[in-house]
Parts: C-alpha cells; structure tokens; sequence
C-alpha cells in the first residue's frame, strides 16, 4: 500500500494501521479486540445510541423484513437502516485468535483514507433467521462476512473514545446510520460455501481498491 497516500480531514484522529500493526507485533492485538468489543457494548447499550438515523437505508421493523422475506417469490435480501448495535457483536464467522489481520489493515488503510464508516462496511449481510419478528425492535443480527471489517471497526470506536467523561463520541452518528442486507444464506454446509463465495469477492473488492490508490 502507498504510504503517501492523503489521510482523510475528519473526525477521526488514530491512525488505524499504525495502531493494528504495533498491536500485532506486541502480541496485544487479541485483548485490544475483546477490549474494544466491551466498551461497545456498553457504549450501544445507551438509548442514544439506539435511535437510527436512516439517512443511508429506510428504517424498517422485524415484522416488516420478516413479511417481506415470507413474500413467495419474494427478494433474497432486503436493505434496510439502523445501528451498528443491532448487530451482535460477539457472535462470528470464525474464531478470535484466527483473525485475519491482513485483511483488518486493509480495513485499516481503507479507513484511514476515506474517515467514515460507511465506506468500510458498505452493507452488513446478516443472516435473517436470527431476526425475531414477534417484536418489532431489531437485534441480535448476525454477520454472515467481514469478521476483519467490523472488527476494525469495533477498534476505530474503541480508539477514538472521548478523553474526557462525557464528551461527544466523534463516531456516534456514523454507528446510528449503519446499512444492512438482511439475507437468506442457508445452513450449515450451504451457509459455509456462501461465505466462500462472498469471501472471494471481498478479496477481489481489495484489489480493486489497491489498484485504485497505489498499491
């Protein structure tokens, strides 16, 4: 990756990859992680945190997706606004210790670059079976991809907390206006060569993006 390339003038003040990279050769990249994924759970858990802002998707509720995925002949995914703390953030593709940190400093660089969230991350696939549409809050969403992305994510959040006790979270509204893609994606081995191919492409989505900034 070319290291001259322009960071982006925003909000966010870590340099990702310089952060992921120390971590990685410390060995401290795991507990950076597990850190940073309970600061946001706490941090998700705050109503304000909890009010989609919908600028990017239309919001919607359970029973609306669930109608819509029941539909005969109906669509294989359905897009839709929310939060980043819809997701459950625990639950993965693969295990902790098996992160992909080659990808993660790509998500780095990616973040580095362009300062938002939503470039990163895109649309979030997640598995429809997990939705509850007895309610019509959203939660529990679970990833189908992107272990790496949203992991950085989760460390850009933890990174850029506020020094001071109640000061404005620099990405707050960028965790409030989260796209997703409530998919069918099957099970068990059908689930497991979906993946395969989406992880392909994402592959292919990296080099893409390389090219285009000097790799």
């Amino acid at each position: 990756m070319n290291r001259f390339i322009k960071r982006a003038v925003g909000p966010l003040k870590t340099d990702h990859a310089t952060s992921l990279i120390s971590h990685a050769h410390n060995n401290t990249l795991v507990k950076e992680l597990q850190d940073a994924t309970s600061y946001c759970e706490a941090l998700f858990g705050q109503a304000d945190w909890q009010a989609p802002l919908g600028h990017s998707a239309a919001l919607t509720s359970t029973r609306e997706l669930q109608a819509k995925m029941d539909m005969a002949g109906g669509p294989d995914a359905v897009v839709f606004g929310g939060v980043l703390g819809m997701l459950d953030i625990n639950d993965r593709v693969k295990p902790l210790p098996t992160m992909d940190i080659g990808r993660m400093r790509w998500a780095c660089e990616v973040l580095d670059q362009d300062g938002k969230l939503s470039k990163l991350l895109g649309h979030i696939a997640v598995r429809g079976v997990f939705a509850d549409p007895t309610t019509d809050k959203i939660g529990g969403l679970r990833r189908v991809e992107r272990d790496a992305d949203i992991d950085v994510a989760l460390l850009s959040i933890y990174w850029n907390r506020p020094s001071e006790d109640g000061a404005a979270h620099p990405m707050k509204d960028m965790c409030r206006d989260i796209v997703f893609s409530f998919q069918r994606v099957g099970q068990g081995l059908e689930l497991e060569v979906e993946r395969f191919k989406r992880n392909m492409d994402e592959e292919k989505k990296k080099m893409q993006w390389e090219g285009r900034h000097g790799a």
